[in-house]
């Protein structure tokens, strides 16, 4: 049975999660950015994993994209190679937004264009590798990460998530084995 540790980049991430999975330790990594390396990120998350001191299986690691050049796949991979390199020796499952969280949230078309006030709706163009941030706060001026962007976040239609954003969709299928309510509005029953 999983139980597992979530690391993730900011707060946004953080707060959806206790939301989405509540009892599970989400910490936030402290090392984000376009200009922070793969390396200091592995180097910070070493540190933090080594604390749970093997307690909780898997790790979950949710990182942004940002402005890095290279695919979400990629980075996924070069990070999970730099923690091995480090030693960490747990199941690790990453997933990276591409380019934010923000871009998630906009997969769901339907929910974010019932939150729009005037004639600025979303349409079925593909978001993934923009500024979801901006789009966002141009769509709904009061956008703020951390309340508004939880709300929209947890309420998301998942299927919406799923069928529209590659990473989301290569996250979610990752966790496939972790009880999640939230991940069984897509069909996926937990082991």
């Amino acid at each position: 049975m999983s139980n597992p540790a979530f690391f993730v980049d900011g707060q946004t991430e953080q707060r959806s999660l206790h939301n989405i999975c509540p009892g599970n330790p989400i910490r936030i990594i402290g090392c984000n950015g376009d200009n922070v390396s793969i390396d200091a990120i592995a180097k910070r998350l070493t540190t933090l994993i080594k604390v749970l001191n093997n307690k909780y299986y898997p790790i979950v690691i949710l990182i942004d994209r940002e402005g890095r050049t290279d695919k979400c796949e990629k980075i996924a991979i070069d990070l999970r190679d730099a923690l091995i390199q480090y030693g960490v020796k747990d199941e690790i499952l990453i997933g990276v937004c591409d380019r934010m969280i923000e871009n998630w949230m906009l997969a769901d078309v339907t929910y974010i264009n019932s939150k729009v006030k005037g004639k600025n709706k979303l349409g079925n163009e593909s978001l993934e590798g923009t500024n979801g941030k901006a789009i966002l706060k141009k769509l709904i001026p009061e956008y703020h990460e951390t309340s508004d962007g939880v709300n929209l976040l947890t309420n998301a239609n998942v299927k919406s998530l799923y069928e529209r954003s590659h990473s989301f969709k290569t996250f979610a299928n990752l966790l496939r084995p972790i009880k999640c309510q939230w991940l069984g509005q897509i069909g996926f029953e937990a082991i």
